[in-house]
């Protein structure tokens, strides 16, 4: 459906899938436009909310396009107050480019503000995500749109249990997945670097994964895969050793081994920063990964010794390149890559590419003191999710003693605008921060810590 046109008046039931909002105001228009109506229509929408909305003002010309999978939920806005239209009216003749706006309409917008409610439509993509806001109303007067774009702000659960299964449950309960799941083709893709039958730390436990397959299964997907490709082993031997073989088969999932062939080239985009170059322009991988609708990244809470942390983002990012093609492990390069070369590069960059929708890290154990293999390895019982799989790994970070800044493939991720990276822009409906942290440095080093000093 197409957002509303001018002079439409249905309102429909609204459905609100977060409780704040990042926005950006947007104004159409073929020339200059005041900078008023904006502000205005702003804090309307803000004073309508019950928790306050950070936003920002800016114009573009053309109205934004729609996904095709947008969904319009149409809300009325009550009326502007009449000292609004009063400050509209100030601003706007004071301002140097007025002829694009003359005082006749000036008069007209005023009127259809203090008399007639205006209209919006709000658009969500099928992940729940605020695409934009269309209003009309205004539009009937001065024969233009005004739009309103943005996102949700990004919702982190973070959840504490002995029992893992129910804290992921837990966490992926404060989560509107259903459209993400539902009809779709989903993976999802644990960590499986390595294992041996003396230790399985480094992957993904078979409880976990276990959770993860029934929560899913619970809203109907197509098609349930779990996908594994490990750059230090063969998948199906892990798989076998860390028993989650077992899980795939009982949970009837379909097991893929992306290290496998077909394998088909794919281009990498570093983005236009002239400070990222990014090691190799594009990477092979097994073309069943492009067929996937809903990624899962399920991951471990873990150090890396050269990507500093290993979580969704690089635990999707360093496993798609198929072994198969590079080599068992991938540095004894059958054909050759350069990838390691700058692995924080490389690993944005996938993830621009092969976007984690739903990420489900646990402590289910954490590795602290080195990874991803041969670290001390505990139990912390936290499980964090979010479909912004970019916040949720700034979370991890965080616990692991990290800013995003300083986990460069995380702060390259930001600057390409894969998802949020400042914490105070994050939404935390079961732990909060500083409960996680003190939870996460009691279980790994015996005392309840707040990373904070005066």
């Amino acid at each position: 459906m197409l957002p509303l046109r001018d002079g439409d008046e249905e309102v429909m039931d609204a459905h609100m899938p977060c409780a704040r909002f990042r926005m950006s105001f947007h104004v159409a228009s073929n020339a200059s436009v005041v900078l008023c109506p904006a502000l205005v229509t702003l804090s309307l929408i803000k004073a309508r909310r019950r928790r306050p909305m950070r936003g920002s003002i800016r114009y573009i010309t053309p109205a934004p396009k729609l996904a095709p999978s947008a969904k319009p939920v149409n809300i009325e806005i009550p009326r502007f107050p009449f000292i609004c239209s009063i400050v509209f009216m100030v601003v706007s003749l004071s301002l140097p480019r007025v002829e694009c706006l003359p005082i006749a309409n000036v008069v007209a917008f005023i009127t259809l503000l203090r008399t007639a409610p205006l209209h919006a439509t709000y658009i969500f993509t099928v992940d729940g995500k605020l695409l934009s806001i269309v209003t009309t109303g205004a539009g009937r007067i001065l024969n233009e749109r005004y739009a309103i774009t943005g996102e949700c702000m990004s919702k982190i659960a973070i959840t504490h249990h002995e029992d893992v299964e129910r804290g992921i449950s837990d966490a992926l309960n404060h989560l509107d997945l259903e459209p993400l799941i539902r009809g779709k083709l989903v993976a999802v893709k644990p960590n499986e670097t390595w294992a041996s039958a003396d230790d399985t730390t480094g992957v993904t436990q078979p409880d976990t994964l276990r959770a993860v397959l029934r929560y899913v299964k619970q809203y109907g997907p197509r098609q349930l895969v779990v996908t594994g490709g490990s750059g230090a082993a063969e998948t199906d031997e892990v798989f076998r050793v860390a028993g989650l073989k077992d899980v795939v088969e009982r949970e009837e999932a379909i097991f893929v081994d992306h290290n496998r062939p077909p394998f088909t080239s794919v281009a990498l985009d570093y983005g236009a920063d002239v400070e990222v170059k990014g090691p190799q322009r594009s990477v092979m991988v097994n073309a069943r990964v492009l067929e996937y609708e809903t990624l899962i990244a399920v991951n471990q809470l873990k150090l890396h010794e050269t990507a500093t942390v290993t979580l969704a983002l690089k635990n999707i990012a360093m496993s798609f390149p198929a072994a198969d093609y590079y080599g068992h492990p991938r540095s004894q390069q059958r054909h050759r890559q350069h990838f390691f070369d700058d692995m924080h590069s490389f690993i944005a960059a996938m993830a621009k590419r092969f976007p984690v929708h739903v990420a489900v890290t646990v402590g289910h154990p954490a590795m602290i003191g080195t990874g991803p293999l041969g670290g001390h390895a505990v139990e912390t019982g936290l499980t964090i999710a979010s479909t912004d799989a970019l916040a949720a790994d700034v979370v991890g970070a965080k616990l692991l003693g990290f800013t995003a800044q300083a986990v460069r493939h995380l702060w390259e991720a930001g600057r390409l605008g894969l998802g949020e990276t400042d914490l105070e822009q994050m939404e935390f409906p079961a732990l909060n921060m500083r409960q996680a942290i003190e939870t996460f440095t009691a279980a790994a080093y015996g005392e309840r810590l707040t990373f904070e000093h005066e």
